[in-house]
């Protein structure tokens, strides 16, 4: 809470000049109430009214000057939120991440801080305002009435007590409805990824089934947690209409007793139903405030990754020693040993399930759950920083992902654009004369993961991507998987005879790849016959 406030000192402090600058509101409308039985006894009954008519609207002009104060903080927050949200996912390690689903990354980044827009503005505004209106009303009512006083003073307590039994049950509600949140992320990124397959197989009917059912769930504890504070807010509101009862019998006691003014009387009645208002009101925005505060941890809470500070240098081997790898108790593969030269070829074989894409997540630097050393020139790999392996290292893999930008943008990311190598790159996989058939050549755009255009030009593109990225180490798996047979020759050529290491698998001309690779990594009783 101490770093989510003081981020930004400036502008909490404004947020909160904005907040008691409408704390004498109330006070001000009951004032001017109350002057409104006086204007018969006035000298200059229209003075009289144009002052009150002006009493009135200054609440108004105090509410807009407040919202004025209020609205950078509110957007600063919300900013600094959601950029070290993305910093804390995008700073894990791989293994770290991949322990959890999207959904869960999802529902953090969308609906666990749009729970806390919502309940942590309006709670901090509503208990400041309540608050600061209370301790301005309260004073006064003292000085018109210390027995007044007490009476709220021991209502106040009342209420708080009442407020703090509410507490637990709220936030343990609003964190069944994050959690739940999740679930729901789930079954949307179900529908949205798998809608063709759920097509194909004429599942509609039971998905329907499987995604109305966390729908329902998702709404349902949203719905109980409602009811929550629906009920608490109820709860105090009675107790505190009670107290307000017995307050305005005790008002007109000392009014009959002449012990306060008409005038005073009238500002007494409205103050005791804005203090005790204020007060329950206050209270129950309390607990929304500590759920809000929980969520804010809940979004900050990511695993911090270990210190890797070794650079990736290669110009000699890479050496796999004894590594060993399980996915539960099921060993994929065993006490690996291989060294691999600096420029070397390196073809990876073995039947499916033999782990020939975990192995190269691994000398990616993708996975760092197995046992065993992996050394970069005497240094092991999991010694060497994120960074400076992804700097090092480039990785083709089964999945492409493409922005929403065109071709060449997609190409070269951020590196800055050479227009020679960029041309060579593309001749050399191959989309030259693609792109150049195409009305807006590379500027064309490629849109939901480039679903507008084929598997095989999506492959040529990510690999053109990697050599663009010009890193000494190239890992490919299954480099011509969605290519035809001209198109798949030309790539092996390119890559085969490129001055890096290029580590690869492909489940085709195993024959050909064979004779054209320095090395061979047999996983496993593989024949080359294919």
């Amino acid at each position: 809470m101490k770093t989510l406030l003081l981020n930004n000192k400036k502008g909490f402090f404004l947020y909160f000049l904005g907040i008691i600058i409408t704390a004498p509101s109330n006070l001000i409308i009951s004032y001017a109430l109350a002057q409104i039985f006086t204007i018969p006894e006035s000298d200059n009954p229209l003075t009289k009214l144009l002052f009150i008519v002006c009493l009135a609207l200054t609440p108004i002009l105090i509410g807009i000057i407040s919202r004025m104060l209020r609205i950078r903080y509110m957007n600063d927050v919300l900013y600094d939120l959601r950029t070290e949200s993305y910093q804390n996912i995008v700073a894990q390690d791989i293994d770290s991440f991949h322990s959890h689903e999207n959904s869960y990354y999802h529902s953090k980044l969308v609906s666990d801080i749009k729970i806390f827009e919502q309940d942590y503005f309006l709670s901090l505004l509503r208990m400041g305002n309540n608050f600061s209106s209370y301790l301005v009303g309260i004073g006064v009512l003292f000085y018109l009435s210390w027995e007044l006083g007490v009476i709220i003073l021991i209502g106040t307590l009342i209420i708080f007590g009442l407020s703090q039994y509410f507490t637990k049950e709220t936030i343990r509600r609003k964190k069944i409805v994050t959690e739940q949140n999740k679930l729901s992320f789930n079954a949307i990124n179900n529908l949205i990824y798998g809608l063709r397959s759920i097509q194909i197989f004429g599942a509609q009917v039971q998905f329907k089934m499987l995604f109305n059912q966390d729908i329902k769930q998702l709404e349902e504890h949203k719905a109980n947690s409602n009811d929550w504070d629906f009920f608490q807010k109820n709860i105090l509101t009675v107790t505190s209409s009670g107290i307000h009862f017995l307050s305005f019998i005790f008002a007109t006691y000392l009014l009959a007793q002449g012990r306060i003014s008409m005038v005073s009387t009238i500002m007494v009645m409205n103050l005791l139903s804005q203090l005790l208002w204020n007060v329950s009101d206050g209270f129950s925005f309390v607990n929304k405030f500590k759920a809000s505060l929980k969520i804010y941890d809940s979004l900050m809470d990511h695993p911090k990754p270990l210190q890797r500070n070794e650079s990736y240098t290669f110009n000699n081997l890479i050496c796999l020693d004894n590594v060993s790898f399980h996915y539960d108790d099921k060993a994929i593969f065993e006490n690996l040993n291989a060294c691999i030269h600096k420029n070397d070829k390196v073809f990876i074989v073995g039947p499916s399930g033999s782990g020939k894409s975990t192995l190269l997540n691994i000398m990616a630097g993708h996975i760092n759950s197995y046992s065993g050393d992996l050394f970069i020139d005497g240094v092991a790999l999991n010694d060497i920083s994120y960074s400076s392996r992804f700097d090092n290292t480039a990785y083709v893999t089964q999945d492409h992902f493409f922005f929403n930008e065109s071709i060449r943008d997609n190409i070269i990311l951020d590196t800055p654009f050479d227009s020679d190598r960029y041309t060579l790159i593309l001749e050399q996989c191959a989309l030259t004369s693609w792109i150049e058939s195409l009305e807006e050549k590379d500027a064309h755009l490629l849109t939901d993961n480039a679903h507008n255009i084929s598997g095989g030009q999506k492959q040529r593109i990510h690999i053109a991507r990697e050599l663009y990225q010009n890193k000494p180490v190239i890992i490919l798996d299954e480099m011509t998987a969605s290519l035809d047979e001209d198109n798949a020759y030309v790539i092996y050529e390119t890559l085969l005879n490129l001055d890096k290491t290029v580590i690869f698998t492909s489940h085709r001309h195993h024959q050909y790849l064979k004779e054209k690779s320095d090395q061979i990594i047999d996983l496993g009783g593989y024949s080359y016959e294919n």
